[in-house]
């Protein structure tokens, strides 16, 4: 308690403007000065006691708190194990078990769930490759050491200060409350889903051209118009634009705007979409020509389904209520092609009488080659437009701050699309690479399809290692961690090994990192861990 009470100076302070009465005030308060300061110095023993008392308290009630906590994880691990205990069934040899199964064994009575589909003869106990314990699956296995590098964009949505991002031109994005953003040049995007803001994560992508003109002004003479009425629709997914609507005319024939696309080029992957609603119609086709081939898909926006496709693969995601971008990726055949936007009727017919106003809303018109699924949204005027690569690097003083050469566990999050799990159009999209800039010295993570992949490659550009896992991957957020040292590579995916390694070379030296995501697809979270953990810990930080 502080109980010691400073003095007030009895006699005015001196001034020395009034020269009659300086002299002896000087003295006077001179005299005064060390009482003063012999109370100060007993008031600050005081407040450094009080100070002391305080932090005591306040660490007892820290400890108190942190041993609580403990006590409730403990009860909680207790209760989960004696709930899973009781509810169980005994494991019965020879018994076909799904994944997730939870069994008791015959040996020790706790429950294990089933790590992978099929039978077996051995009790659950004994068999860790099939088996674990079901209460001990969460966080028993967890490394005791944090990882050097946290970059968690999905749920802080804090850019980290050490990453540098250089893109040359702006780029597009979701913000929280649902609008297409653009972004400054140079700057990392943290994107959202458009319809419940929840944020995603990092956007990077690479090199993207839109070859669509007049891409938010479907109305302008670019875009021939047969056969239909275009006038002024809804606000657009931007906030800022004006959705164009496509209103059949009465003639009993097809219906429908048009833009040719020069520089396409044959053999081209070409992805075309488009953002579209109903406005009284519900369906229509996003139809391409390139030579003699006419690849076609056709979107219902009232239902947010593919009503129908062929040669082409097709999705349609809801950024919006009522609101959809709908694509299609198709092979292209000639040096140009062309986008048909056609409304259609509910039975998929083309050719059917229109009155002039009900149709299709439309905004945002893209298209671009060299990827399988359509990249953030690029608009156009009347000249192509193309969105510079994101270069998203941590390099220098800030790399070797965290990085420790020779080994090292990764973990990262990716978001897997439905589109992604086919052999069609599909290539190999990296996830991050630890790499020496300008050599292949470098550790990849890519996946291809429902594969999880590690590459390492030397300075002097021999491959040391190239292997995918077996199909690991679910629609949705994944996780993925790739644990290497020299001699070994373990790959756990969602809370089970996927692939374990041995005789592998030594880990490739880097002076940075470089994160890479597919086309309009976010980094939700990435970790490094300086050393190499064991299977089971792979496991565990795969867990989501």
């Amino acid at each position: 308690m502080i109980t010691t009470l400073i003095p007030l100076l009895s006699t005015p302070v001196a001034d020395d403007l009034d020269t009659a009465n300086f002299p002896a005030r000087a003295r006077a308060n001179f005299l005064e000065v060390n009482p003063i300061l012999s109370a100060i110095n007993q008031m600050i023993v005081e407040l450094n006691a009080e100070s002391d008392s305080i932090n005591s308290q306040s660490s007892g009630a820290a400890a108190a708190r942190t041993a609580a906590e403990a006590a409730a994880a403990a009860a909680a691990v207790s209760a989960s194990a004696a709930a899973a205990t009781s509810t169980a069934a005994n494991w019965v040899s020879g018994t076909t078990y799904a994944i997730g199964n939870v069994r008791r064994s015959l040996i020790d009575g706790m429950p294990y769930r089933r790590l992978t589909a099929g039978a077996g003869t051995i009790d659950p106990r004994d068999d860790a490759t099939n088996w674990a314990l079901d209460y001990l699956q969460y966080d028993t296995s967890l490394p005791t050491i944090r990882p050097s590098l946290l970059l968690d964009f999905a749920n802080s949505g804090v850019v980290d200060p050490r990453i540098t991002v250089t893109r040359a031109s702006t780029a597009t994005y979701w913000d929280a409350n649902g609008v297409l953003k653009t972004a400054a040049a140079n700057t990392l995007r943290i994107t959202h889903a458009p319809v419940t803001g929840e944020r995603l994560g990092a956007l990077g992508e690479g090199l993207a051209t839109n070859r669509a003109l007049y891409s938010g002004d479907i109305s302008n003479a670019n875009w021939a118009k047969v056969r239909v009425n275009v006038v002024s629709g809804v606000v657009a997914p931007d906030g800022i634009g004006v959705m164009a609507r496509i209103a059949p005319t009465s003639e009993n024939q097809n219906h429908y705007v048009a833009m040719v696309a020069a520089g396409v080029g044959a053999g081209s992957k070409l992805v075309v979409s488009v953002f579209a609603r109903s406005a009284g119609m519900g369906r229509f086709k996003l139809l391409t020509q390139s030579g003699v081939v006419w690849p076609e898909a056709i979107f219902d926006v009232n239902s947010g389904v593919v009503a129908y496709q062929n040669g082409c693969i097709a999705d349609i995601e809801l950024v919006a209520p009522g609101t959809y971008r709908c694509w299609a990726a198709v092979d292209s055949t000639d040096a140009n092609a062309t986008l048909h936007i056609m409304p259609v009727a509910n039975d998929n017919s083309q050719v059917f009488v229109g009155d002039g106003v009900l149709g299709v809303d439309v905004w945002g018109a893209q298209m671009e080659t060299g990827v399988s699924t359509p990249t953030s949204y690029i608009p156009t005027t009347s000249a192509a437009a193309s969105r510079s690569a994101d270069d998203i690097v941590i390099s220098g003083a800030s790399f070797t701050s965290f990085y420790k050469q020779g080994e090292g566990t990764f973990v990262q999050d990716l978001i897997f699309l439905p589109t992604d799990g086919g052999s069609t159009g599909n290539t190999g999209k990296d996830l991050f690479s630890y790499e020496t800039a300008g050599t292949n010295s470098r550790l990849t993570a890519f996946f291809f399809q429902k594969k999880i992949g590690l590459y390492l490659g030397a300075a002097g550009g021999a491959q040391l290692l190239n292997f995918a896992t077996a199909d690991c991957l679910s629609v949705g957020l994944n996780r993925v961690c790739i644990s290497v040292k020299a001699g070994s590579a373990v790959i756990a995916v969602n809370g089970k090994t996927t692939a374990i390694v041995t005789g592998g070379p030594a880990v490739p030296a880097a002076d940075r990192v470089k994160f890479i995501t597919a086309p309009n697809r976010p980094i939700p979270r990435h970790k490094y861990y300086p050393f190499a953990v064991s299977t089971s810990e792979a496991i565990a930080l795969s867990r989501i």
